[in-house]
């Protein structure tokens, strides 16, 4: 039995461990292994590329949201400055806040796996079991294999 009640503090404390590692690059000791970060990369975006970023969310939509919705969700920025980004499943769309920290492959990895798996922020499992796997293939999909395994060990999948 897996433990669902991962708090979102914890969450964003693994996601900027993880982050801050693939900046380094390098190589990551990983439970007697090594790992070459050197591959990995995560893209940071700008707010007038919101179309590029909308075909990264319709693709990887389409490659990971099997059986919730047949069109991805929308993306748009918040009209408000809001402190976070996030997913609603009753607009089936993702909403990003004017910040730059928003803008990057992690987030939108993040708000995916949420738009994937059905679950707004609002719901108690949110971040749980089905989410955090669908995050972490997602994670892999797109930063990189090796991020993924650190995404997965920082979960405690």
């Amino acid at each position: 039995m897996y433990d669902d009640s991962l708090s979102t503090k914890t969450l964003y404390a693994a996601e900027d461990n993880v982050a801050k590692a693939i900046k380094r690059g390098g190589t990551a000791d990983f439970f007697g292994s090594s790992l070459d970060l050197r591959q990995c990369a995560i893209r940071t975006y700008t707010p007038d590329q919101l179309p590029i970023m909308t075909g990264v969310v319709a693709g990887l939509y389409a490659a990971f949201g099997r059986g919730v919705r047949q069109q991805p969700p929308t993306l748009r920025l918040s009209k408000r400055a809001y402190a976070r980004a996030w997913y609603s499943p009753a607009q089936h769309e993702i909403v990003l806040p004017a910040r730059e920290w928003a803008f990057t492959d992690i987030v939108l990895c993040h708000e995916v796996a949420h738009a994937c798996t059905g679950c707004g922020h609002d719901q108690r499992s949110a971040h749980g079991h089905p989410w955090r796997k669908t995050y972490c293939a997602i994670v892999a999909a797109v930063v990189g294999p090796e991020a993924g395994l650190l995404m997965r060990a920082a979960l405690d999948l």
